[in-house]
């Protein structure tokens, strides 16, 4: 192959590559609890909005501590905004603060439009039932772990200042990636409509003649009725003579 040629194919290669990285947009999904006074990153995701292939390149989720939160009344915001143009551009959803228990399972959804644009989102934690013997024995295991703690630090042999260290460790599971579901708005049907009636100057629907008259419409039954009375008393007539 000629070097010109392979120079060539190269440098197509590079600028199908860099056309490609040019149409991926970065966007930055925000969480927002009802408490705090600003919104924190949740996640970072990169998406084609023409294959609407989708990476997550960041996520962190709120502080979810102890059991406790996941019967918190905690509210938390999720959307996205421009933060030149502030709270005013804030698009998005309300879940509780229990969708991001580090047990469950996280769906992420994001809707664009025809060009790309983010239009919504919303965030949904789904905790898949345990079986009671396992649940038993997770039960058992939390029970043995906060007695062997309590009585370390009866023996002295850890700091109260590092009690509750366990459950720390415990709740700081790997925060998985949630799952992205990126979809694109489709057009709604349209209602069928009949054609638009026209009318000329006159206000009168073209294509339609004059109406017609009481006279003109009903000329045939007043004939039949004054036959039938003029055959009615011409009768009468010849019965009296």
């Amino acid at each position: 192959m000629p070097l010109s040629l392979l120079s060539s194919l190269i440098a197509i290669s590079a600028t199908i590559t860099l056309v490609t990285a040019s149409q991926s947009q970065s966007l930055t999904i925000w969480n927002w609890p009802l408490s705090a006074s600003s919104p924190s990153p949740l996640a970072t995701l990169t998406y084609d909005p023409l294959t609407l292939n989708t990476t997550t390149t960041a996520y962190t989720p709120p502080v979810f501590l102890s059991d406790s939160d996941s019967k918190s009344p905690e509210i938390v915001r999720v959307g996205f905004y421009d933060p030149k143009v502030g709270a005013k551009s804030w698009s998005g959803t309300a879940t509780s603060l229990a969708s991001f228990n580090p047990q469950a399972q996280h769906l992420l959804s994001l809707t664009v439009d025809r060009d790309g644009e983010p239009r919504s989102v919303s965030f949904h934690g789904f905790l898949s039932p345990l079986d009671p013997r396992e649940e038993r024995r997770r039960a058992k295991r939390e029970e043995r772990a906060r007695k062997r703690e309590e009585e370390a630090i009866a023996a002295g042999k850890v700091p109260k200042s590092k009690a509750g260290r366990n459950k720390q460790k415990k709740n700081d599971v790997k925060r998985e990636q949630p799952m992205v579901e990126v979809t694109r708005m489709k057009e709604g049907k349209r209602p069928t409509l009949n054609k638009p009636v026209v009318v000329n100057e006159a206000g009168q629907v073209e294509g339609q003649g004059q109406e017609k008259t009481f006279l003109q419409k009903y000329w045939w039954a007043i004939a039949i009725f004054l036959v039938v009375q003029l055959l009615a008393g011409g009768a009468g007539k010849e019965e009296g003579k």
